[in-house]
């Protein structure tokens, strides 16, 4: 039976470091950081990015797109219609753009 302090000490590391990596299981050694995200400059060229205050977005025209045909075909879809891996576009900017589609669905269902 382990221990009080052996059990949280394992219970610090796993919140501060994730799951671990050096074991013989290598389906979950792979980093998040490991893949490599495609440069800003890329995004803009592929015109479904557009420079903002904070950054990028997405286009105006790729929001619309999508608003039109959201539920029935995910943004990952529409992303490699437009050539783009999703994976290297970034979970984070995928779900912001989901979030505000669902949310404007709801206001236009009130």
């Amino acid at each position: 039976m382990l221990g009080k302090i052996i059990i949280n000490n394992i219970i610090i590391n796993f919140k501060r470091y994730g799951r671990p990596t050096n074991g013989k299981n290598k389906v979950f050694g792979q980093s998040l950081y490991s893949v490599e995200l495609y440069d800003n400059s890329f995004l803009i060229d592929s015109r479904v990015f557009v420079k903002s205050r904070k950054g990028i977005n997405f286009s105006s025209d790729f929001i619309d797109k999508a608003f039109k045909e959201y539920p029935s075909v995910s943004i990952e879809s529409l992303l490699e219609s437009y050539g783009l891996d999703p994976n290297k576009v970034g979970y984070h900017r995928i779900y912001e753009l989901k979030e505000n589609l669902k949310m404007e669905k709801n206001l236009k269902k009130r």
